[in-house]
């Protein structure tokens, strides 16, 4: 045996290097397809957090959208400087009943806890005004709403947090784009 593998050692050679070559060459071409197939999933996943992102962004968006909103209303609501023109703003104002909290709360939500909280505390104060705006549209103009009974320093009250929490929550927002 040992006679037959030193009289074909060249051609022994030649086999183990053109093996040695086709090794290579698999190798190379399995190499490569890995690089293509992971730079694929890169791609894939920068496109994903691109998306991520731009969809962050409209959400922030819609939420400054929520928060001009309600700023608006808060802002066309009778205070202590305009009381005396209470019935006639109140019964004029753009509803807010339809308004969705749900949605608002679910996008301060993402910004931070604090902002959570002071969305939930705008949406109680908001409802709370929303019924007694009602009350007051629900009176007869011609007969009026009885003014006397009307809860003023709660109004002002809520008017007040309400402002407060709407400005702590578009502080933030700010900070965070």
């Amino acid at each position: 045996m040992w006679h037959w593998l030193n009289s074909n050692a060249s051609g022994i050679e030649a086999v183990t290097s053109i093996a040695s070559v086709l090794t290579t060459v698999v190798l190379a071409f399995i190499t490569f397809r890995y690089v293509v197939l992971t730079k694929t999933l890169a791609e894939a996943a920068n496109a994903q957090l691109r998306g991520q992102i731009e969809a962050s962004k409209a959400r922030r968006r819609k939420l400054a959208s929520h928060l001009n909103f309600l700023r608006k209303i808060i802002e066309s609501l009778p205070d202590s400087t305009r009381w005396s023109q209470a019935d006639s703003l109140m019964r004029s104002l753009t509803s807010w009943d339809d308004f969705d909290f749900a949605d608002f709360q679910a996008m301060a939500s993402e910004v931070s806890d604090a902002v959570s909280s002071n969305a939930t505390l705008v949406e109680s104060r908001m409802r709370w005004m929303a019924d007694r705006v009602n009350e007051i549209k629900s009176a007869p103009p011609a007969r009026g709403y009885e003014w006397a009974k009307f809860p003023r320093s709660e109004w002002y009250e809520a008017v007040r947090v309400v402002q407060q929490a709407l400005g702590s929550i578009s502080a933030e927002v700010d900070y965070n784009q």
